[in-house]
């Protein structure tokens, strides 16, 4: 789904949200909320328990994911792209086993979709629905990420299997832990 979305609304939102910062996943994402939600505080990123309510962080993405493995989330979420967009790299079914889907350059399969996210683009998701973003060379996506209350753990599937992110950010040889392909560059 996409609908048009006038510039000053888009600058209005991300002006807000810079009030609020939230920690940035630095080379990778900066974020801010919007709407902070219920019981959120600096444990939450560990185990996100604490979420009691709904959310809204403002996200410039300035880097694709990093690794090829899709990820999921601990909430249902919809994104909303302000600016720039992001291919979404998703399976071709979400019930479909993870091994089709997990290193699609490397089969013969096609297991998954790519889908370009631009301006005015809106995505739903489930928390148990996996994916991973691509940002365009030189480019970036600003967005308005929303989240529901915390339903569970979140992490990578991967050829062996669900991974809880903590797991598989200290795992060697996973690649979501590869240097990031882009370095930040801020934009005037």
């Amino acid at each position: 789904m996409r609908i048009p979305i006038p510039a000053f609304i888009v600058d209005a939102i991300i002006a807000r949200a810079q009030r609020t910062p939230y920690f940035d996943l630095k080379g990778y994402m900066q974020r801010w909320w919007v709407k902070k939600p219920r019981g959120h505080d600096a444990s939450a990123a560990e185990d996100g328990r604490r979420d009691t309510s709904w959310g809204a962080r403002a996200h410039r993405t300035i880097r694709s994911d990093a690794g090829r493995d899709l990820h999921d989330h601990p909430w249902w979420n919809v994104s909303i792209v302000l600016r720039g967009g992001y291919w979404e790299i998703m399976p071709t079914e979400q019930a479909q086993p993870a091994r089709l889907d997990c290193r699609p350059e490397t089969t013969l399969l096609r297991g998954y979709r790519r889908v370009w996210r631009g301006p005015g683009s809106i995505v739903f998701r489930r928390a148990t629905d996996r994916h991973r973003l691509e940002i365009p060379d030189g480019g970036e996506a600003w967005s308005l990420f929303i989240m529901g209350p915390w339903q569970r753990n979140w992490g990578f599937h991967t050829p062996r299997g669900w991974v809880r992110w903590n797991e598989y950010l200290k795992r060697p040889g996973d690649d979501q832990s590869a240097a990031p392909t882009q370095a930040y560059r801020s934009k005037s």
